[in-house]
This record gives structure tokens, sequence and C-alpha cells, in this order.
């Protein structure tokens, strides 16, 4: 599964305006379809279509489409994404990836309220400002040597600032206000459709909508074990399947069960049945190189 944002950094469609540990600016120049790329959204996003379309669906099946001269809010979490050109042939788009303390920061500043559940995504028309805003994050970029935290987490709460001044009927601010929540979805299906992911305990908490210390409890009552040793199992089951009944890599396979390190599915998978996975799938005649 594709990480986002972290992927859109090696890509040579994209143009990295900055990028730490809490915030990442980027823009995005396509000149063919990107189509059904299942992502993790591992940070907020703001999304801003300047050509093209966007296509994005949930993993309950339901769709957003964001046309060129919309912004789109995406709730960190797991969607399927396509990136359509225009008529002319291009997709552009400019992206905000944030973390929740900045979000959160935001909300206190202006009094944005608890008000339950929304949905993960919601889009508003963008404006001429925001066309101008984007040429000064570019003009930024290009004046200063290196872009600095401050100077970006006040362009981004300048965003916010402006959104809400501008949100005379209040529907905006009704959209964060359910929008900052997390819902409670259901663990076991989660973590049974998802085990195969190379998400970290926290990533599988957070989808579920419950702090770390409540999901390894409430994951205790349900399986019998820890997150860990659970999903390890599953993983090492997969990949003895993978391993039987393909002429995959073992590191093909690896990615396929979550682990981005061939090295470490390696050892995981000696540790669990005694044999590496390309000499136990020698013995049965399998052609399998490591």
């Amino acid at each position: 599964m594709v990480n986002i944002p972290n992927r859109l950094l090696k890509e040579s469609f994209v143009e990295v305006l900055f990028h730490d540990t809490k915030i990442t600016v980027l823009q995005k120049t396509l000149q063919q379809n990107i189509e059904n790329r299942q992502s993790y959204v591992a940070r907020h996003a703001i999304s801003f279509v300047l050509q093209g379309k966007q296509r994005i669906e949930t993993p309950d099946g339901n769709f957003t489409s964001v046309s060129a001269g919309q912004i789109a809010f995406f709730k960190r979490g797991i969607y399927t994404v396509s990136d359509l050109l225009s008529e002319n042939a291009v997709f552009s788009s400019f992206h905000i990836f944030l973390e929740d303390r900045l979000l959160q920061k935001i909300f206190q500043q202006h009094r944005i309220r608890v008000l339950g559940v929304g949905k993960p995504i919601f889009t508003i028309p963008s404006s001429t400002y925001i066309l101008h805003y984007i040429q000064s994050f570019q003009a930024l970029s290009e004046c200063l040597a290196v872009l600095s935290p401050e100077v970006v987490t006040a362009k981004i709460e300048e965003l916010f600032a402006f959104l809400l001044a501008k949100d005379v009927a209040g529907t905006f601010s009704l959209a964060l206000e359910k929008w900052q929540q997390k819902e409670s979805n259901n663990l076991r299906t989660l973590m049974e459709n998802h085990f195969d992911k190379a998400f970290s305990i926290e990533d599988y908490a957070y989808l579920t909508g419950r702090s770390v210390a409540t999901f390894r409890r409430e994951f205790k009552l349900k399986f019998g074990t820890s997150p860990r040793k659970w999903i390890t199992q599953q993983r090492m089951e997969k990949a003895q399947e993978l391993l039987q009944q393909n002429s995959w890599k073992v590191h093909q396979v690896a990615n396929q069960v979550g682990y981005e390190n061939a090295s470490y599915f390696i050892q995981e998978y000696k540790k669990m049945y005694g044999y590496t996975p390309a000499s136990g799938t020698k013995k049965q005649g399998l052609a399998i190189k490591s």
C-alpha cells in the first residue's frame, strides 16, 4: 500500500516545497492518469485540485469527486485515489499534509467545537485568493534557501484564518467541527482486512478510532493475545500461502504481507517456522528466489 506523503517525495512528477516530521507541502503535475491506487494517507491532508479531477473512495465504498477549483480536506486514513487528467491532458494539484497537533492548535485558536463524527472527506470551492495563496508558497520557496517550520506553520494558519473569516454561513466551521473527530470503527473487521499493510500499532489504533492504550486493551480482549503477536501470526500464515501458490521472489511476498524490509521479514519467518522462506519452498520443490 502506498504511504502518503512519504511515497510522493520520491516521485519525479512531484515538487516538494517543504517536508519535515510534522508538515509536508508539495505540488503534483501529471501527464497520465494514475487510477485506483490504494493509499494510506498518514497525515491529515488538504488537497487543492488545479487541473483535472481527483476521485477518492473510502473503505466503505463511498466516492468523493474533487474537480478543478475545489479543495478537499482528508482525515488521515485509507483511501483509493485516482488522479485524472483534464481535457488538455494535465493533472495538477497542491497538497498540505499536517499532523494532529497543528490541527488541534488551529481549532483551539478559532474555538472550533467538538460535534461528533462527520465524513472523512469534505470539499469546498476555491477562490482567487487560494490561487494567490499557492503562488505565495511557491514564491517563498524561491526567495528563501530553506523554508523554516515557523514560516510554513504561519502560512497554514493563514489559510484557515482566511477560510473561517469568509465562512459567513458557517458551513466550513461546521464541517471542521465534525471532521476532526475519529469514528470508532469495528476493530476485528479492520484488523482482518488490513493486517497485511505496512502499518504501525499507532496507525492501527488511529484507524480504529482509539488511543494506543485502549486499542491494545480491547485487542487483547477480542483476540486473546497482543496486537504484535496476532499481526505477525496472520502475516506469516499469508506469506506461507503465497510462497506455496506463487513463483514470487521473497521480497515480493514480504511487501504483500506488510514488510517493507525483506531481511526483517525473513528473520520473522524463520523465527516462526524454523527455516527461511526460500529454504522452505525449496523443500517443496517450488521455484522461489530470495
